[in-house]
């Protein structure tokens, strides 16, 4: 949503409108890379949701996602220097017999300040905490007492701790 909010701000254009039965989105402003394929992936989503509940497919007519943006009105985020924008999204779904079904969802989202091109900080990773040039490795090496002599000195397995450097 950060990056339709991006194209949205760009572009002036503040509302997205998605036909799942088509497959298709529109306006293009607010479809371009790296979400381009945006309206096909959640068409997808929303056949397999339809398959999943045990209905078919020949029972819906028509199903449509509208997502718009309020361009005008900004409120801060705490905590950073971005500013966040409301939203409104609105899902329809009418069946064979005529029958609407529709749901409406309201919030505020932000512009993401990180661009999809760069991967997500991975804060699990240990060989990431140092940065892409120098990174840290915790090494344990256990020691063993091996036989020695014919005998075992015992079964003490002691853990060190090393830190490698690039």
């Amino acid at each position: 949503m950060g990056q339709i909010l991006r194209f949205a701000r760009e572009s002036g254009e503040s509302t997205l409108t998605i036909d799942f039965l088509k497959g298709k989105g529109r306006p293009d402003a607010l479809l371009r890379d790296p979400i381009s394929e945006l309206p096909r992936w959640y068409t997808k989503m929303f056949w397999d949701l339809v398959t999943r509940s045990g209905s078919e497919r020949a029972l819906v007519q028509s199903a449509s996602l509208t997502l718009k943006y309020d361009l005008q009105r900004t409120q801060p985020v705490r905590g950073a220097e971005t500013r966040q924008r409301p939203y409104t999204c609105d899902v329809s779904i009418l069946d064979s017999r005529g029958k609407s079904y529709c749901a409406h969802f309201e919030g505020w989202w932000h512009v993401q300040r990180r661009p999809l091109s760069e991967p997500p900080p991975r804060w699990w990773n240990p060989l990431l905490h140092r940065g892409a040039h120098c990174r840290s490795v915790v090494v344990q090496i256990r020691i063993r007492r091996v036989r020695h002599s014919g005998c075992v000195r015992g079964n003490y397995t002691p853990r060190r701790r090393r830190h490698l450097h690039c």
